[in-house]
């Protein structure tokens, strides 16, 4: 069975030693430098004195991540311990050795070497011995350091020299205290026979025996030497102190109990030079070799040590953790260690690492699914939806689902069965520390406020997807502009005054929104749209208020003093179109004179002179020019005050809003030319054209500091002649026999 083992080194660059303090007493530190300890305080006394483990020989502990199973060895001082636990490693001198009547060891040692086997790791640890330090009590150091190598360990041997006597008992009282110095539950009173579950195996090993105390007829001597323990030695005597230690061992150790002997080493007991296996005799040797290794032996009885539930095993990490636990708790007056509650602790902090673990385990995947430049959308998709590119929260939820049922997993087989059920898994939600580490693990991963993500790994990602998406958006809202030609249309159109590059712009806009929403990915599309947009807001106002010239505009009646002209809505912008300005003039005069504005698409100019030539000419406008130019008149107005007031002249921009505002409605056009009871004049085409050319639209500013946009008079060019019909006050059809001129200045005729 012994052959199952194997050595394994645990040494590192931080520890080289042969064995390593794992718990000292508060009056000695560790110095990794001299790879020894030094005493620090002199004047501690026995019940002042605290344990204080050793965060080097923890860490090295922590290295191991498989179960462990934990050796230790106690007993008086200067009895051979050391010698014979090194022995268990295969490595005389692990442990070192003292060659004087003081006691060598102080506190637990543990060696750096290790055993192991396929299914755990057998540590091996060495303690001061009982007596080194004087006093007595549940409180005293003695009492202490036996507390905490009981509860680190799953297979003790207590050593001590020949037959024991009353004496040795008596010597052992730190045993009769156990059962106050240990809880094995939180909140009951201890059951003796609950301790038999958790603590570890017994075995008294007698030293320097020269006659085996059992019957050499004994066909077995391992049952012998068991009855013999059982039924001698810790038979109750009748005095008090002797069987308080009888009861501790008989009741609180696992049965049976273990008893074995060994000789004395050499023939010269008081030869103590035994680091050379030379002076080691083959009896000696042969007798320490069976209890080690024999089929019986230590070896093949220890078993990995089992945390509180009796289910998981206790691996180095959770040694470790338990160490730091129950020495906090057997330093602390009034305190005592508690099995149970020692163990939710560790289970805890297991459910804490693991959960941390898979934490980075989805930050590591969904870094992985997000590495590319190109952004994702980020709200999970509808049933309906036909989008086949993952999504940000898609991706979130898919591996979130994954980890987090992991977790749940880890913590179904962590926690300790149901008392009533035991088949039965304790169920997560009923135990408010894992719900504790759920939940730290669920706000780690996404910590929410109203249902938006406001931090956690998740929040990482969302805002980097959304600067990708941001950075996506604009750049191919900038594209399509550019490959549009949007921005240099729009000048154009505002240059020209036309309406018709106006409209082209107006689809041209249009189209791009279309071609933006379709190809933008992310979570920022709204928002770029929307500010790329808005950009565009004032300007399209500027070009949706440029309204195309009336269309069909003609002389359709006409008597002695009035004329009766009618036209058509704008085929550009129409619905800009809201009034209708109607100017006449005496042919050759240069002031034109305002017959109406109106909303109507028609009207009678009257008290016109018989047999005199005018010109008229209809606008198309509408009531948001006039609005905003009286706004720009009156922020220019304020612009001017606070100059003055500031004692600063107006600079080119508010000059260039002063010249615009002189603009509006100030330009002469081409006129409709007329007679009244003269025969119409015929308008040559070529100039006609040249004065439809001349339409201007006129612009504006909504604010001081925006983009153009633009208000609009066009007009159209008309004659009329003869008799073309009567002054009906109303829109009338148009009669085959009208003349009018369309928006190219092209005349036509009945």
């Amino acid at each position: 069975m012994a052959g199952r083992f194997s050595l394994l080194d645990l040494k590192t660059e931080l520890c080289k030693d042969l064995a390593i303090p794992l718990v000292l007493p508060s009056n000695y530190e560790w110095s990794k430098e001299a790879g020894s300890i030094v005493k620090s305080r002199e004047s501690s006394s026995p019940d002042t004195l605290e344990l204080r483990p050793v965060e080097e020989a923890l860490e090295l502990l922590e290295t191991i991540n498989k179960p462990v199973a934990v050796l230790a060895i106690c007993g008086p001082y200067r009895t051979g311990k050391s010698f014979f636990i090194s022995r268990v490693v295969e490595k005389p001198g692990t442990f070192m050795l003292g060659h004087s009547m003081e006691a060598c060891t102080r506190g637990i040692w543990v060696s750096t070497t290790a055993l192991e086997c396929e299914e755990f790791v057998l540590l091996v640890l060495d303690t001061e011995g009982i007596g080194a330090v004087e006093g007595e009590g549940p409180e005293s150091f003695t009492t202490k350091l036996l507390v905490a190598t009981i509860l680190l360990s799953s297979f003790l041997i207590y050593n001590s020299t020949e037959v024991p006597k009353q004496a040795d008992l008596q010597q052992m009282s730190s045993f009769a205290h156990l059962s106050t110095a240990i809880n094995v539950r939180e909140k009951k009173q201890n059951d003796p026979k609950e301790f038999q579950k958790y603590f570890p195996k017994f075995m008294w090993l007698l030293r320097d025996v020269t006659n085996p105390p059992y019957d050499d007829e004994e066909e077995d001597e391992n049952s012998a030497l068991t009855k013999y323990l059982t039924e001698v030695v810790l038979t109750p005597t009748g005095q008090k102190d002797c069987d308080s230690v009888i009861a501790a061992i008989t009741t609180l150790f696992p049965q049976p109990l273990l008893c074995d002997w060994l000789p004395y080493p050499n023939d010269e007991p008081q030869n103590s030079n035994l680091d050379n296996e030379d002076n080691i005799e083959e009896e000696f040797t042969e007798k320490s070799d069976q209890i080690i290794n024999g089929e019986r032996g230590i070896k093949a009885s220890v078993s990995p040590k089992v945390g509180f539930d009796q289910q998981l095993p206790v691996t180095g990490g959770d040694l470790a953790e338990l160490a730091r636990l129950y020495i906090k708790a057997i330093n602390q007056k009034g305190s005592v260690p508690s099995l149970e509650g020692s163990w939710k602790a560790v289970i805890k902090l297991k459910l804490t690492k693991e959960a941390e673990a898979l934490v980075a385990k989805y930050e590591e995947e969904m870094a992985s699914e997000l590495c590319g430049e190109e952004p994702l959308e980020e709200a999970i998709p509808e049933e309906d939806s036909i989008q086949s590119r993952p999504t940000l929260m898609g991706l979130h939820e898919s591996i979130f689902t994954v980890k987090r049922q992991i977790l749940v997993e880890k913590v179904v087989q962590m926690l300790p069965r149901s008392s009533e059920s035991p088949t039965s898994p304790c169920r997560p939600e009923e135990r408010e520390d894992v719900r504790d580490v759920i939940g730290r693990f669920e706000l780690a991963i996404a910590t929410r406020e109203g249902g938006v993500v406001k931090s956690g790994v998740l929040h990482k990602f969302i805002t980097q997807n959304m600067k990708k998406s941001e950075k996506h958006c604009d750049e191919l809202w900038q594209r399509l502009e550019k490959e549009a030609e949007v921005q240099t249309n729009y000048t154009r159109a505002l240059n020209k005054y036309d309406p018709n590059i106006c409209a082209q712009v107006l689809q041209d806009l249009e189209n791009l929104k279309i071609d933006f929403n379709m190809s933008a990915i992310g979570p920022a599309r709204e928002g770029v749209f929307k500010s790329r947009s808005d950009k565009w807001t004032d300007r399209e106002v500027a070009l949706r208020c440029i309204p195309g010239p009336p269309t069909d505009a003609a002389v359709v009646g006409k008597s002695k003093d009035a004329m009766k002209l009618q036209w058509d809505l704008p085929k550009i912008n129409p619905e800009a179109a809201t009034r209708y300005i109607v100017e006449f003039r005496k042919a050759g005069k240069n002031a034109w004179q305002k017959s109406t504005e109106t909303s109507e698409q028609w009207h009678i100019v009257r008290k016109l002179k018989s047999n005199t030539r005018y010109e008229f000419r209809v606008s198309s406008w509408n009531e948001e020019a006039e609005r905003v130019k009286r706004n720009i008149e009156e922020m220019l107005r304020k612009a001017r005050e606070e100059g003055l007031k500031g004692g600063t002249r107006l600079g080119k921009f508010e000059r260039t809003i002063l010249s615009a505002i002189g603009f509006l409605g100030g330009t002469a056009v081409a006129p409709l030319l007329a007679t009244v009871g003269v025969p119409a004049l015929t308008l040559d085409s070529k100039k006609a054209a040249e004065a439809a050319a001349a339409c201007v639209s006129i612009p504006f500013f909504a604010t001081l500091g925006a983009p153009i946009v633009g208000g609009t008079v066009a007009y159209h060019i008309m004659q009329a002649t003869g008799d073309v019909g009567n002054l009906e006050e109303r829109y009338v059809p148009r009669s085959p026999d009208a003349q009018s001129l369309n928006s190219s200045g092209s005349t036509i005729s009945a």
